[in-house]
């Protein structure tokens, strides 16, 4: 079931707010690795958010217990994704440009998002590459050059 207008609204907007905090953490990252070198800054980020979850579940008293038991492996591959993602873009933001950089990555993104929802890959029902879906990734594809205009 498709999220009311209303709701849709809501969600784009918690996922621009997303695309921007990454900007930042790109160029925050890039400069912190200035300071302390790339995978120093690749740890502490990681580190900073660690602690930062920990915080997050104590003040939100989650209900769960942490257990891993019964969670199939390949489910744990999101955190090894997530360091790449940030390891990334702490490497290429100082050299890239952080526009090119998350240009870049977002067309990365997009790319392996067709193919995971078209095949149906980690999700119930697949959903199929269609027109309006090729154009935008498409369209991110074009900017990655024209990110690094000058």
């Amino acid at each position: 079931m498709a999220p009311s207008i209303g709701a849709a609204v809501v969600l784009a907007m918690v996922g621009l707010t997303a695309g921007g905090l990454s900007a930042l953490q790109a160029a925050v990252n890039g400069r912190l690795a200035g300071h302390t070198g790339t995978f120093n800054a690749v740890l502490i980020s990681i580190t900073v958010s660690f602690g930062a979850m920990l915080a997050v579940s104590f003040i939100a008293r989650s209900p769960r217990t942490l257990s891993l038991t019964g969670v199939p492996p390949h489910l744990l591959l999101g955190g090894l994704a997530g360091l790449a993602f940030v390891g990334a873009i702490t490497y290429l933001a100082p050299r890239f440009g952080v526009t090119p950089t998350l240009v870049a990555a977002i067309a990365g993104q997009l790319l392996a998002a067709v193919v995971l929802d078209h095949f149906g890959i980690l999700r119930d029902t697949p959903l199929h590459l269609n027109l309006p879906r090729l154009l935008a990734v498409v369209l991110v594809l074009v900017a990655v050059p024209l990110s690094r205009a000058s």
